[in-house]
């Protein structure tokens, strides 16, 4: 990020969906969206990993979804939801939720990406922090 004073826009999404190009997300999203979407889950779950996997079950539901019936948007769609409601975005409905990810699941699924990784950084005033992860289990040598 390395962003000093980027502040969290509250409400609304902090990324349009066509900004996926912008964070260097766009290769990922584009060629192997179900990362995303793993580390997106992840993330949601537990804020604190600093570099979640991208395989998992997520990843595997989405890919088989996506590849074998073109349904993986389902899996994107419950998790686009779960992203609005924690965050408290306005932007959007039940039925954008679903359409979306439906009809641009790549730009979705960067859109999404974004939107955890910027607010599991932000400290308690507000500003994003600079990516810094104080070390933890640090002890003085005896």
């Amino acid at each position: 990020m390395g962003h000093d004073h980027e502040h969290i826009k509250e409400g609304e999404w902090q990324t349009g969906l066509c900004d996926c190009c912008g964070g260097g997300h766009c290769c990922v999203g584009t060629f192997c969206p179900c990362l995303m979407v793993q580390k997106t889950q992840t993330w949601l779950s537990n804020p604190s990993d600093s570099n979640p996997s991208g395989c998992g079950t997520t990843c595997l539901a989405y890919t088989a979804l996506q590849y074998t019936c073109g349904f993986g948007f389902c899996v994107e769609w419950g998790q686009r939801r779960a992203i609005r409601h924690k965050f408290g975005i306005k932007d959007g409905s039940k039925a954008t939720d679903c359409l979306t990810p439906f009809c641009c699941p790549c730009c979705a699924a960067i859109q999404e990406f974004t939107e955890v990784e910027r607010r599991r950084l932000i400290g308690a005033n507000g500003v994003v922090k600079d990516g810094y992860v104080a070390p933890g289990g640090m002890t003085m040598g005896h």
